[in-house]
C-alpha cells in the first residue's frame, strides 16, 4: 500500500481544521477559495439550502464522520462500516455526535452476507477482496445491503449529500441506489474516484462521470487532488462531487438574475 509523507498527513490535519471552522460558519466560508472545500463551495452557491440527511459510505474510523456531524449539527448523519473491529472504533469516534447513525453493514449492488480477508490497513478494506486467498490473513463475514433497501426500510425519501469511499465497489453502491438517484433523490454525491484505468481500488473519473451524466447530474468540483505518492507527475485520485442538475438550476436563475441587475445599473450610470 501506497502511504503518504507524514509532513503532509500533518499540514494537511491542520489545513483542513482550518477550513472546517470557516465551512460551519457562513459569513467566513465566502473568503475560502472556490475548489478547496466542498461545504464552502456549496454555501456560496446555495446560501439557503440546508442538509438535513447526510451518508457516509466507507466511513472506516470515522474521519469524514465526525466533519459532517459537526459542520452539519442540524443534518442526520448515517455512516456505513462493516468490518467489526473498525466499527467499534467508528462508534467510539463519534460517540459524543448525538446526530450520528453507525451502521455496521456495507452498502453494495445487492444484499449479501461475503467473507472479504481483512487488509493490514482498516482504510483498504473492501468487497473486492471477497473470496480472495486469505494467505494466512483474517477473514470476516459482513452484511451488505442497499442503499435503496435501506432507505426504504427506514423510511428516508431523501440525501442531501451522499459521500462514497468504497475502495473500488463505489459503482456497485450506486447500482444499488439507482432508484433513489434516477428519481432524484440524492441531491449532491461525493465518490472518490482514480485516475489510472490499470488501478482497480479507484474508480475511473470518466466511468462515474460518465454514469452520472445519464442520470442529469453535473460536475459541482474536484477536491482533495493528491498526485501519485511515488513522484510520478500526474494526479493520483480525488474526490469528485456530482449535483443535480434540478439543484443546479435552482442555484443559476438566482445568480443569472443578479448579474442581469448588476449590468442594468452599470449601463444606467455609466
Amino acid at each position: 500500500m501506497q502511504t503518504e509523507p507524514i509532513h503532509e498527513r500533518a499540514l494537511k490535519t491542520i489545513y483542513y481544521g482550518v477550513l472546517d471552522r470557516m465551512a460551519g460558519r457562513r459569513g467566513l466560508s465566502r473568503f475560502v477559495p472556490v475548489g478547496l472545500e466542498p461545504f464552502c463551495d456549496i454555501t456560496k452557491r446555495l446560501p439557503h439550502d440546508g442538509f438535513r440527511m447526510v451518508f457516509d459510505v466507507g466511513a472506516n474510523v470515522g474521519k469524514m464522520t465526525r466533519r459532517f456531524g459537526r459542520l452539519l449539527p442540524d443534518a442526520q448523519v448515517h455512516a456505513f462500516e462493516p468490518v467489526g473491529e473498525t466499527y467499534d472504533t467508528l462508534r467510539r469516534q463519534t460517540a459524543r455526535l448525538p446526530n450520528v447513525t453507525c451502521v455496521q453493514a456495507a452498502l453494495g449492488a445487492e444484499e449479501a452476507k461475503v467473507d472479504i480477508v481483512l487488509q493490514r490497513h482498516s482504510a483498504v478494506n473492501s468487497l473486492r477482496h471477497a473470496g480472495a486467498p486469505a494467505n494466512g490473513r483474517p477473514v470476516e463475514t459482513i452484511k451488505v445491503t442497499t442503499l435503496n433497501r435501506y432507505c426504504e426500510d427506514r423510511s428516508i425519501e431523501h440525501i442531501n449529500y451522499l459521500k462514497i469511499d468504497a475502495e473500488g465497489t463505489d459503482m456497485d453502491v450506486l447500482r444499488g441506489g439507482r432508484r433513489m438517484l434516477d428519481d432524484g433523490h440524492v441531491d449532491f454525491v461525493q465518490a472518490e474516484v482514480g485516475f489510472d484505468a490499470d488501478n482497480p481500488a479507484l474508480v475511473p473519473f470518466s466511468t462515474c462521470y460518465n454514469y452520472f451524466a445519464d442520470r442529469g447530474y453535473l460536475l459541482f468540483g474536484l477536491y482533495h487532488q493528491t498526485l501519485e505518492w511515488s513522484g510520478r507527475p500526474y494526479l493520483h485520485f480525488c474526490d469528485a462531487v456530482f449535483v443535480a442538475e434540478r439543484i443546479a438550476g435552482r442555484s443559476a436563475k438566482p445568480r443569472a438574475k443578479a448579474v442581469e441587475l448588476e449590468h442594468q445599473e452599470r449601463r444606467r450610470t455609466g
